[in-house]
């Protein structure tokens, strides 16, 4: 999202690189750090790296047994993790520091519950919109002028890059969610 860090001349580009390695070179960790810091230009990176370490785990948003003290979160454990070739750990740390920046920047109820209607479907499944719809009681008519809820919910999951391109009525969580 910020193309002119990605030259080796640029101030930030160590800075970047360091992001990329506290996140495990993860795809769908990358995708969501680039949309953020594309959405928010006067972040920092450096500013992006010290939330990452500082609130990395992802807080618990159902009642699942995970509590976000459970969860490691520091660079140090994540190198302690790759040294130890524990790779699942590792790739663990990274998603979940990622999700937590992405779940907080929406700032919609409706988009939320989306989104966890959404995960209860089968891994990488396209899921008929309509269907959601009914699911979670979001109105999906339109009003002369106006967007449907539904359909600002689903556009605000996208502009985090928690679901894929809408098509056909249909969407998919992002493969690696």
């Amino acid at each position: 999202s910020r193309p002119a860090v990605l030259e080796e001349h640029h101030p930030e580009w160590g800075w970047v690189r360091i992001v990329c390695a506290y996140l495990g070179w993860l795809p769908l960790a990358l995708e969501l750090a680039a949309a953020y810091l594309g959405a928010y230009p006067d972040v920092s990176i450096t500013g992006y790296l010290e939330r990452l370490r500082t609130e990395g785990s992802l807080e618990t948003v159902d009642e699942s047994e995970v509590r976000a003290v459970d969860l490691p979160t520091r660079v140090e454990e994540i190198l302690k993790a790759a040294a130890a070739g524990n790779l699942e750990l590792k790739h663990q740390v990274a998603v979940s520091a990622t999700l937590q920046t992405q779940w907080k920047r929406l700032d919609d109820e409706d988009a939320r519950l989306l989104f966890r209607a959404a995960g209860q479907f089968p891994e990488a499944s396209w899921i008929p919109i309509p269907r959601l719809g009914l699911l979670t009681g979001i109105e999906s008519e339109v009003k002369a002028g106006r967007p449907s809820p539904l359909n600002v919910a689903l556009k605000k999951l996208h502009a985090v890059s928690l679901i894929e391109e809408l098509s056909d009525d249909r969407l998919r969580l992002h493969p690696l969610v």
